[in-house]
């Protein structure tokens, strides 16, 4: 408080304090860009190089459980820079290392207009020339995709534990005796209890192949077995 003395006149002025006015700047085209970019969600990858993912979209999440669960795939990142063409730039969402080339995929909110589809067929063509695959994903054809619940169902199972002689046991059957479906493995095995997340475990982390268009589950076809998975 101002100290004054008993009786003596109160001196001119307002007491209210007084700030200086704050002026509001507008963020620079940089600083919006890099604000834009801000990863949204982290997913814990088997094949890549990181061991978290950053991903831009929540909804993003769903194009890394395919990538994951996709025998095809061998590694995968979201680390991908900016591609330019005549029709403007595109930075891909994806870009996955598959058995037969290389793959650049861009997942986007909503289906394109007739610009942004332009753009595509430059970033199509320009891919080919240097013997890449683009492709466009919308995020309603993401949700609907015919191998996402098989993928994140599998994904569940990946943390369940198993024996450390199980995949040789598997990969042994498997030369043994005709192997059709993860059903024939779980027979095969003895049928244990408990045995049944265990192959699924093996499943997520790459020592069983199997085809990702079929429903998980006992009838899953299996494509092949191997003593190694992912991670070596």
């Amino acid at each position: 408080m101002r100290k004054c003395r008993i009786g003596a006149a109160m001196p001119r002025g307002s007491w209210a304090p007084t700030f200086a006015p704050q002026v509001t700047r507008k963020p620079r085209t940089a600083e919006k860009d890099e604000a834009a970019t801000q990863p949204m969600a982290y997913f814990p990858t088997m094949k890549g190089s990181l061991r978290s993912e950053p991903l831009r979209h929540y909804f993003h999440r769903d194009m890394a459980y395919l990538l994951e669960a996709d025998p095809e795939v061998l590694t995968w990142t979201t680390q991908v820079d900016p591609m330019e063409t005549d029709e403007g730039g595109i930075r891909p969402s994806f870009k996955a290392e598959h058995v037969g080339g290389t793959r650049l995929i861009h997942v986007t909110h909503r289906p394109p207009g007739e610009k942004r589809r332009a753009q595509y067929r430059a970033m199509q063509a320009h891919c080919r020339q240097q013997g890449l695959s683009f492709e466009v994903l919308s995020r309603e054809e993401l949700t609907a995709h015919k191998r996402l619940p098989a993928s994140r169902d599998l994904f569940f199972f990946r943390p369940f534990e198993f024996p450390r002689e199980l995949p040789v046991m598997v990969s042994a059957l498997a030369a043994a005796q005709e192997v059709r479906t993860l059903g024939d493995i779980l027979n095969g095995l003895g049928g244990a209890e408990g045995l049944w997340p265990q192959i699924l475990s093996l499943t997520a982390r790459g020592y069983i192949e199997v085809d990702m268009n079929e429903p998980l589950g006992p009838d899953m076809p299996v494509r092949c077995c191997k003593p190694t998975g992912h991670l070596g």
